[in-house]
């Protein structure tokens, strides 16, 4: 808390001070919002740089490409759905009734050649 002064002249003295002392005050807060509405400016600038116009139609792009791409898994969907039931009924269909020119032959094993060597592996 301030002290009584004794003195108009110490009260002048004491009343200038602090009127210089909110004065400097007053030129930093007023230095302080210059600067902070500099940094805004420059933030919006480098938003407009990232972001700006061709960021826009870049992002208008990309969006028109995610929905041809989902149309398209869904298509390839449904069509992947299709073949696996047209496959399931004719394999059922087959399975009813088996071609015999389809069905799996039997391997044929012939003797082995004369030249390999013929050891028993159970004497």
């Amino acid at each position: 808390m301030l002290e009584k002064p004794k003195d108009t002249i110490a009260m002048k003295a004491e009343l200038l001070g602090a009127a210089a002392d909110l004065a400097t005050a007053l030129a930093e807060l007023a230095a302080l919002k210059e600067f902070a509405a500099y940094q805004a400016l420059e933030i919006a600038k480098l938003k407009h740089q990232l972001y700006g116009r061709s960021a826009e139609r870049s992002s208008v792009l990309i969006n028109q490409l995610e929905l041809e791409l989902g149309s398209a898994i869904a298509t390839a969907t449904t069509a992947d759905l299709a073949a696996v039931e047209a496959n399931a009924a004719a394999s059922l269909a087959r399975s009813a009734n088996p071609d015999p020119s389809l069905a799996r032959k039997k391997p044929v094993c012939g003797p082995l050649p004369e030249h390999l060597p013929r050891e028993s592996a159970w004497s």
